[in-house]
């Protein structure tokens, strides 16, 4: 399991080290989660420069409604995003 893990993390960091910009690590990253997570959709979150709002960068299989979501960054899943230490799965 371990070494599976480390081959995904090593592929991952390739594909994503390849790419000259912004957009092409978002895809990059979105494309590796979606190859080695179970999932129903993915999305990267970026912040407006004020830090009140997230907004989709990048995703995988959401419909264009869930794409226009901007989410508070001080409360709810918003706020439980930007404070996250850590990966988070959402439910």
């Amino acid at each position: 399991r371990q070494g599976r893990e480390l081959a995904i993390l090593y592929e991952a960091m390739r594909r994503v080290a390849g790419q000259t910009s912004v957009r092409e690590v978002l895809r990059a990253v979105v494309a590796q989660a979606a190859e080695h997570l179970e999932n129903n959709g993915i999305a990267v979150f970026v912040t407006n420069d004020e830090r009140t709002h997230l907004y989709i960068a990048e995703d995988a299989s959401l419909s264009p409604d869930d794409r226009d979501v901007a989410l508070s960054a001080t409360q709810g899943v918003g706020g439980q995003l930007l404070n996250a230490t850590g990966p988070l799965l959402l439910d």
